[in-house]
């Protein structure tokens, strides 16, 4: 199996490299904010979130599972 060519490094710059990998200029990576700066209604209206998807999920399977059986 033949390996690929492999590009040359780049010279190295004067200031130090602090990631790994390439980096794009202007990129950005959100954090998420702290618990404490979340509205206090946040896990109840994250958990119907979740109660709602689960069950959507249960009807999809539950209605595709007749036509599965039937074919």
């Amino acid at each position: 199996m033949a390996s690929k060519p492999r590009k040359p490094s780049p010279k190295p710059s004067e200031e130090p490299c602090l990631s790994r990998g390439r980096t794009r200029p202007g990129a950005i990576f959100p954090v998420a904010p702290p618990a404490s700066a979340l509205p206090e209604t946040y896990v109840a209206t994250l958990q119907e979130i979740k109660t709602h998807l689960r069950n959507a999920r249960i009807r999809a399977i539950l209605a595709a599972n007749p036509i599965v059986i039937e074919a």
